[in-house]
């Protein structure tokens, strides 16, 4: 049997079945390279599968000139509408870094289609910027360093910046340091 012209990704089909009955496609979120977002979208779009890029019309401001660009909201992200068997091939393909995962769990996590909906309404209507944040941290939470110089060192959230998603930790080595830091590099300390 010549295996040669199998392609390890298979086309959806038209309805959505796999042989064996209809499979339920959901949102699924996956990790890309930055700044990859659009066009890894546009291969994963050719393959038959509908994408979606959170991007916002925003006035960007120059020094000679004003000019409204699409703005990558949620950075390094694509959704792509899917069910679990096409998920597990897109998953072998070499610019998908990861699929989020459901926390604690290796179950790949899905966004409900009325929040994809309510994503693409806010925003193409809202008059501000509109941004995320991965800061679940609040004053007074006790924080480990994940990445970087400071890498396993602990400390307490101080203060939160939110147009920037620093957050000022303090130290508590030989008194009391203060250091600037992304939410991203933190992972939360669970009480004893």
């Amino acid at each position: 049997m010549d295996n040669s012209n199998k392609s390890p990704l298979k086309i959806p089909s038209v309805n959505g079945t796999d042989g064996g009955g209809a499979l339920c496609k959901k949102w699924h979120v996956v990790y890309v390279k930055p700044n990859h977002e659009r066009r890894d979208a546009q291969v994963i779009k050719k393959l038959g599968f509908e994408t979606y890029v959170a991007i916002q019309k925003v006035w960007r401001q120059w020094s000679d000139r004003r000019k409204l660009i699409d703005k990558v909201v949620i950075t390094q992200i694509v959704f792509i509408k899917c069910d679990i068997k096409e998920a597990e091939r897109l998953e072998r393909l070499s610019f998908i870094l990861h699929f989020l995962r459901k926390p604690g769990t290796r179950d790949k996590a899905t966004v409900p289609d009325d929040q994809i909906e309510n994503l693409k309404i806010v925003l193409k209507n809202a008059d501000e910027s509109v941004t995320f944040s991965s800061n679940n941290f609040s004053k007074g939470d006790s924080v480990s360093i994940r990445f970087g110089k400071f890498k396993g060192v602990t400390g307490t959230v101080e203060r939160i910046d939110e147009k920037s998603d620093f957050l000022t930790i303090a130290l508590d080595f030989l008194g009391y340091a203060k250091v600037k830091i992304k939410a991203e590099d933190l992972k939360p300390i669970k009480a004893k």
